[in-house]
Formats: structure tokens, sequence, C-alpha cells
């Protein structure tokens, strides 16, 4: 999922994910993003963390305090990358933070540091690499032509 208020670091990210051939659901607030993590899983969060409504960091917080999820990676997406701001990540349970403005390698970077891919295999695609390596909700994988490379297509919500 991503979560940001912003419609141009929505488009952004968006249209990254689908050049990473990613199914992306977005939340436009934090309240927003709540009520989609409430009803579902995700692999993935990128979360805004200055938002006007509810903080990303309150997101992540309930995310690993009251829905008690520890699978779903939280990458905070900011510009705000002081030591403290940082500490306030991880103690809010977010597992990286991608600093913005990003480009697209940035994004399949940390997308790769936070599922631990560190092979780089002989692969036609980033999206491929990633998603070999995605420990995938079952009722995520998607059906097609996947199979066929060996790697699994999976929702990124």
């Amino acid at each position: 999922m991503l979560v940001d208020d912003d419609s141009v670091n929505r488009l952004l990210g968006h249209t990254i994910l689908e050049k990473f051939n990613c199914q992306t659901d977005i939340a436009v607030s934090g309240h927003e993003a709540i009520d989609k993590l409430s009803q579902s899983h995700f692999d993935i969060v990128l979360l805004d963390i200055h938002m006007p409504d509810i903080s990303g960091l309150d997101v992540a917080e309930y995310l690993r305090a009251k829905k008690k999820d520890r699978a779903t990676k939280i990458v905070a997406v900011t510009a705000a990358i002081m030591k403290d701001d940082i500490k306030k990540y991880y103690q809010a349970g977010i597992d990286d933070f991608l600093i913005k403005p990003y480009k697209e390698i940035n994004l399949f970077n940390k997308m790769c540091d936070v599922f631990k891919v560190k092979d780089m295999p002989n692969t036609k695609s980033k999206a491929e690499i990633i998603l070999k390596r995605i420990p995938c909700n079952q009722q995520k994988v998607q059906p097609g032509g996947a199979k066929k490379n060996g790697w699994r297509k999976c929702r990124l919500h």
C-alpha cells in the first residue's frame, strides 16, 4: 500500500510500482490507511510521515501494536531524516526509510533491502528480483505467466 496525502507523490510512487509490475492500493490519508490495514494484509506499506489527519508514525504504531502485525514491511517515505526523526521511526515499528525526493532506483533498492534480497540473479526485470523473494500471502499470489519464470507476482497494495 502506498500512503501519501500529496497527489504528486502518490502519482510518482504508483507509476514506479506499476513499472515493477506491482498491484498497488493507495491511501490518501492516515485514516484511510488504517481502514485498509484493518481489512487486509499488505506485504509492504510505503508510508508518508507528515499527513494532516493521522501521522505516519501513528499508522505504523497501529499496525504494530493494535493489529500486532510484524510481517508487513513498513518504509517511511519522508524528507525528515534527522537522527531524532529516524529514532522515532524505529520506535514506531518502521522497518526502514526512503528519503524524498526519490528516484525509481532508490525505491527498488529500498524494497530489495527490506525484503533482504542479497543476490541479483539473471532476470528480465526488477520486479522479478523483488517479487521472487517476497513472502507473499498465498491469497495474494496471482495466476499467470509468473509461474513459467519461477517467480510469484504479488500484490503490494
